[in-house]
């Protein structure tokens, strides 16, 4: 019975049906099992990687690491100091085009050119041997000089057998490309060629075999094998090649076979002592020039041998693979739903991770060293029976089933149902901070899949949830744009400058700004596009967005903060050290100061979230040494702004700083004296007029 893996589902194990090994013939003794995680797939042999193929879409070279013999010696390299590039058993052109799609960069981990792996599809058998099918192509990615390029299409598969009774067992490459443009594929030229090297000529497929590990005789005992005796093998045309010697224990050894179908079959070899590196060049001598839509196949067999081969061994080797017949493989065949299928599960799971976990635990709030955070737990909330929870609708407390639908309300409509803590003392709402999520098809399926899982034993959802993505247009840096010319709009995420928690707000007047909880004030104000939040979308939530097309700073500082005796209200500590420039530096200056960062807000001071009213205009809510502050932002004419505040009733005075260095502000109450604005105990209102200075 075949089963069919899909790598990039998250470590899970999984053991075929003969769990206690593989036939009885052949290694009775032995315990075999296949191993996925993200990215690969892994047969093990008495819980030591036998062999693992490595794969993941997007511009990453598929590769075999590690390759072990029967008893865990391991005879690849992969990402060696000395050519990082080199990845155990791969297959690299040098040059297409004369763009270098073989050595990379070593900050981006990228070569020039792109291996771009678009499908896979593995398949494994209860014997314990796996197929893996991959499309392939190879671009040139865009640049401010030229667009994007596709120059190859690759479709490749490889077989690889299950171990036999000695624990060899080998795997059978077929490469089918067609060229979609005209291309040269071309290497590295000879010593004696034009602008030659000593190291010319290696293309294609190769083997980076392991160094000396500690517990190997010197590698003298190592040698290289081939049919036709050379007193150098390098540059020479062989059938195959072997390379084998004693470890400390036994020995072992590797061979490469080239089929006779091959293009400039038999192939001149790349060998290197040296690297301990290995490679049926097919292009050693000289460029290959394909015209458009112009074929050619490569096939070999690479064999690992538990105990070094003697040559009978690998001419019968190599008198089995001569003859193999491959079967054509299918260019116009399209992915195997199979495996292009998602697990909306994970797929949930990476989208609480990006949005909602700095406000949701996903474990009971109350359970041994979890913190309740800003919002409540998302544990027990979707449930398979749905249950009600409390919330708060108008102000008003009342209870509501938590259902799908109430899921995707509470995404698109967060200040509809406001959720209640409930406490032996009674209840009261939780801070409405929540921004709009417009999540529509897998990605809300995804997290309702993710949430169901987030329950007790009798009430929990399945654990995998394997649907077809859905096919989204591709979409341009514009689409990240978020449009406030008709109304007001409300976003958060990462940006330059403020804290992870900023919210920005867009308005149709044309000026938009940051309110930032960390310091309870308007942060930063500009005109133009309101912001782009490409980062946020594409990338996992992993750096810095950016403000809209064509925005310009309004030069007005940070305008009015709230202080605490003589002390700006300052969170900046609670930031996360990973996102961003901004916070990493608050995070330098907390430790190096003598004093908590917060001692000063030992008060009763916290951001409470805020409201909107008809118009979509958020009202700020939070509260300063036991007063509760409101605060609403009106964008007026000429790029002013107004601020409207009221505070509860209290026997303390109300004092802010000023930004009087960037903005002229004036004051419908109290006094201004030294950049401190000053209420009279008992100020329950408050207009803020703020332009910048002249």
């Amino acid at each position: 019975m075949q089963r069919v893996m899909r790598l990039f589902a998250i470590k899970i194990l999984v053991i075929t049906s003969m769990a206690i090994g593989i036939t009885p013939s052949a290694n009775a003794d032995a315990f075999l099992s296949w191993q996925r995680e993200e990215g690969s797939l892994a047969l093990t042999r008495d819980g030591q990687t036998l062999w693992q193929f490595n794969v993941q879409r997007g511009e990453h070279k598929p590769y075999f690491h590690p390759l072990a013999t029967a008893d865990g010696s391991v005879l690849t390299q992969a990402q060696p100091a000395d050519h990082v590039w080199h990845y155990g058993l791969w297959f690299c052109f040098k040059k297409i085009n004369g763009v270098n799609f073989w050595e990379e960069d070593q900050k981006t981990g990228l070569s020039d050119g792109h291996t771009q792996v678009l499908k896979i599809d593995a398949q494994t058998l209860d014997d314990f041997s796996a197929s893996i099918d991959l499309e392939i192509d190879y671009t040139i990615p865009k640049t401010a000089m030229i667009p994007a390029q596709k120059l190859i299409k690759e479709r490749r598969n490889v077989t690889v057998s299950a171990p036999d009774e000695a624990g060899n067992y080998h795997l059978d490459f077929h490469h089918h490309f067609r060229a979609l443009n005209d291309v040269t594929l071309d290497r590295t030229p000879l010593e004696h060629q034009p602008e030659g090297k000593s190291y010319g000529g290696y293309a294609g497929l190769s083997f980076r075999h392991h160094g000396l590990p500690e517990d190997w005789q010197l590698r003298d005992n190592w040698q290289f094998t081939a049919p036709n005796p050379a007193e150098k093998l390098h540059g020479t045309r062989q059938p195959w090649v072997a390379y084998s010697g004693k470890l400390n224990k036994g020995s072992a050894g590797t061979a490469i076979f080239d089929h006779p179908t091959n293009l400039n079959h038999p192939s001149k070899w790349y060998t290197s002592n040296a690297l301990v590196f290995y490679s049926p060049a097919f292009i050693f001598d000289s460029k290959r020039t394909l015209k458009k839509d112009e074929t050619f196949t490569l096939r070999y067999r690479v064999k690992i041998y538990s105990s070094a081969p003697e040559k009978k061994d690998l001419e019968a080797e190599w008198d089995q693979f001569s003859k193999k017949t491959f079967k054509p493989i299918a260019v116009s065949q399209p992915a195997r739903d199979s495996f292009e299928k998602i697990n909306l599960v994970e797929h949930g799971r990476a989208i609480y991770a990006q949005h909602c976990i700095v406000c949701h635990n996903n474990q009971p709030d109350d359970a041994a060293g979890i913190a309740p955070k800003l919002g409540p737990s998302f544990y027990g909330l979707l449930r398979k029976n749905p249950v009600p929870h409390s919330v708060y609708q108008n102000k008003v407390l009342k209870e509501i089933l938590v259902d799908d639908a109430y899921i995707k309300d509470a995404l698109h409509e967060p200040m509809k149902h406001v959720a209640a803590k409930v406490t032996s003392a009674g209840s009261s709402p939780y801070p409405a901070a929540m921004p709009r999520y417009d999540y529509e098809g897998d990605d809300l399926n995804g997290l309702i899949a993710y949430l169901r899982t987030l329950n007790e034993p009798n009430d929990r959802g399945a654990s995998e949830v394997w649907v077809i993505p859905e096919k989204k247009p591709e979409i341009d840096n514009d689409q990240f744009e978020i449009d406030a010319t008709k109304k007001i709009r409300i976003a958060r995420a990462v940006f330059a400058g403020v804290s992870t928690r900023a919210i920005a707000v867009g308005d149709p007047a044309g000026v938009h700004y940051f309110f930032d909880p960390a310091w309870l004030s308007v942060r930063q104000v500009w005109k133009g596009g309101f912001v782009n939040m490409k980062i946020e979308h594409t990338d996992r939530g992993a750096g810095e967005n950016s403000l809209g097309k064509g925005a310009q700073p309004i030069e007005l500082g940070f305008i009015v903060r709230p202080l605490v005796g003589d002390t700006p209200v300052d969170f900046s500590a609670r930031e996360f050290p990973s996102q961003g420039a901004y916070a990493i530096e608050r995070m330098r200056s907390d430790l190096s100061s003598k004093e908590s960062p917060l001692s000063h807000l030992a008060h009763d001071t916290a951001y409470n979230g805020y409201s909107l009213n008809k118009e979509l205009r958020p009202t700020f809510k939070f509260k300063v040494d036991g007063i509760d502050y409101e605060q609403t932002v009106t964008p007026l004419e000429n790029e002013q702004l107004k601020l409207d505040f009221t505070f509860s009733k209290s026997s303390k005075p109300i004092r802010f700083l000023l930004d009087q260095k960037m903005a002229h502000i004036s004051s419908s109450a109290g006094t201004i004296s030294e950049g401190i604005l000053s209420l009279p105990v008992g100020t329950r209102q408050l207009t803020l007029h703020v332009k910048r200075q002249p």
